[in-house]
C-alpha cells in the first residue's frame, strides 16, 4: 500500500470494513477486532491512524509484524490468513495495515486468553465489533453451504409470516410470545427459515437480532 492509497482509504472514514486504531490495543482486542471482520464481509485495521482520521503512525512498527504472527495462533481458532501492510511516514514512524479477508471457514473465536478451548464469536456492525447472537454463530456456521432445505408450514410459521406481512421485523423474544412457543423453539424456527432462504437476518448492535422477509 502506498502513501496516497492510505489517505484515500482513511478518507472513507470508520465503518463496516475499515478500523482506525491510534495505537497498538492490546492483543486481545486486537485480535476481536480481527475476528469480527473475518467472521463478517472482511476489512482494514489501520494502527496509527487516530479516529479522526489523523495519520500519527507508530514507532517501531516491524515488532507489530513479528508479534502479530505469534498472537494470531494463540488467540483465534481457527487460523487466519491476513496480509500484513507497513506504510512508512517518515524514516522512523509508519502506519500498520492489516488487512483481513472475508473467511470461508466461519466462525471464527478469538480467545479469552491464549490457546484457551474457550472464546467468543464477534461479527461487524457498521463501525462497530459486538459479541454475536447464538442465532447469528449457527448462521455462520451454515454460510456458504449451498442445500436446498425443507420447509414445513404448521402454526407456528403461519403465524409468523402473517406477522412479518405487516411488520418490518421480529425478534426471538417476540416470536416466542405470539405464538406462545419457548424461545428456544422460536430461534431454531427463525434460524431455519433463514437456511431455507425465506428469512433474512440482522445482528442487533444495542438490542436482539431481527428477521425479516427477504
Amino acid at each position: 500500500m502506498t502513501f496516497r492509497e492510505l489517505q484515500m482509504l482513511v478518507a472513507q472514514g470508520e465503518g463496516l470494513h475499515l478500523e482506525f486504531k491510534q495505537k497498538l490495543p492490546d492483543w486481545p482486542k486486537l485480535m476481536r477486532e480481527i475476528v469480527a471482520f473475518a467472521n463478517t464481509e472482511g476489512g482494514t485495521l489501520l494502527i496509527g491512524v487516530d479516529d479522526d482520521g489523523t495519520i500519527s503512525g507508530l514507532k517501531d512498527p516491524r515488532e507489530i509484524e513479528e508479534a502479530l504472527v505469534l498472537h494470531l495462533q494463540e488467540w483465534i481458532r481457527p487460523s487466519l490468513d491476513l496480509i500484513l501492510d507497513v506504510v512508512p511516514l517518515t524514516r522512523t514512524r509508519a502506519v500498520v495495515a492489516i488487512q483481513v479477508p472475508q473467511s470461508k471457514t466461519k466462525p471464527h473465536y478469538a480467545l479469552e486468553k491464549p490457546l484457551d478451548p474457550q472464546g467468543i464469536v464477534l461479527v461487524r456492525i457498521a463501525d462497530n465489533s459486538v459479541r454475536a447472537s447464538k442465532e447469528t454463530v449457527e448462521l455462520l456456521r451454515y454460510s456458504g453451504r449451498q442445500r436446498d432445505m425443507k420447509v414445513e408450514y404448521g402454526d407456528k410459521e403461519r403465524v409468523l409470516m402473517h406477522y412479518l406481512a405487516s411488520n418490518a421485523f421480529i425478534t426471538v423474544k417476540d416470536y416466542a410470545e405470539l405464538a406462545g412457543i419457548p424461545n428456544t423453539a422460536a430461534s431454531r424456527t427463525l434460524v431455519h427459515l433463514v437456511k431455507a432462504n425465506v428469512l433474512a437476518h440482522a445482528p442487533g448492535l444495542e438490542g436482539p437480532d431481527r428477521f425479516f422477509v427477504k
